[in-house]
């Protein structure tokens, strides 16, 4: 069994790697403090985040999303400074390249739960009220009940056996609703 494993993590350790992201550069998509999934083995298009090296500083590692692909250079959203020339200004070679973020389940996930809030909102309309999404954290998602459901004492029934369970039911990872 331990072999198993010890393939597996192989296997996948060959594939896969993890990201953390620090600083702002990657702002709204990327969230700073946060690990992300990357993939070394998957075509890279425009609007994909590449990780790549530095060439002039090999340990320091970069995130930026692309906006064309031009000549075996990918172009990039903001400035990087080492181009040996102006026409390479901005553009950075597949050779430094690592990988591209392959799963930004944050922002998917946000995106989900706001769709699924808007397929209950209809109802909670009826009796005046509203839901807002506040927030997503550790697979709670965090909303505000606003109208009358900010004040009507059968809103925790509302919030945990219609919200919740709709958002359980749409929502992979889900684990509870609370409100704020």
């Amino acid at each position: 069994m331990m072999r198993i494993r010890h393939l597996l993590r192989n296997f996948f350790s060959s594939f896969l790697f993890a990201v953390y992201i620090e600083g702002e550069s990657a702002l709204p998509f990327l969230v700073p403090g946060k690990r992300y999934l990357a993939s070394r083995y998957v075509r890279m298009r425009p609007g994909n985040f590449i990780v790549f090296r530095n060439p002039l500083f090999q340990k320091e590692i970069f995130v930026k999303k692309i906006t064309a692909i031009e000549g075996g250079r990918y172009k990039v959203d903001s400035a990087v400074s080492w181009g040996s020339s102006s026409t390479h200004f901005g553009t950075i070679p597949k050779h430094l390249v690592l990988g591209k973020i392959i799963w930004n389940c944050l922002r998917e996930m946000q995106e989900n739960i706001v769709k699924a809030l808007d397929e209950i909102r209809p109802f909670i309309a009826q009796h005046a009220g509203d839901v807002e999404f506040v927030k997503f954290e550790n697979n709670v998602v965090y909303v505000k009940m606003l109208g009358t459901c900010g004040h009507c004492p059968l809103s925790q029934i509302t919030l945990k056996m219609g919200i919740e369970e709709l958002l359980k039911q749409r929502v992979e990872g889900v684990e509870r609703v609370e409100a704020v």
